[in-house]
């Protein structure tokens, strides 16, 4: 599975976007998580080529448009 493809179903697994992704892609992806890294909220992936990453939970907040007010005012 290349870069794109794993990324894709790690983020229909996570919006439970059942229907998008197989049963094998889901074992493969749950077979390459490594831990879970509680103090920068991550989880951990490692390769079988020793690599590893994490795909990580930043807590930030965009506010919307509406909010910003409209130039002028």
């Amino acid at each position: 599975m290349n870069t794109q493809d794993f990324m894709n179903a790690i983020y229909d697994i996570l919006a439970q976007n059942t229907d998008m992704v197989t049963q094998e892609d889901r074992d493969d992806i749950t077979d390459v998580i490594d831990h879970v890294d509680t103090e920068l909220n991550a989880l951990v992936f490692r390769l079988d080529n020793g690599r590893e990453f994490m795909l990580r939970l930043v807590d930030t907040y965009a506010p919307s448009s509406e909010s910003k007010g409209v130039q002028g005012e």
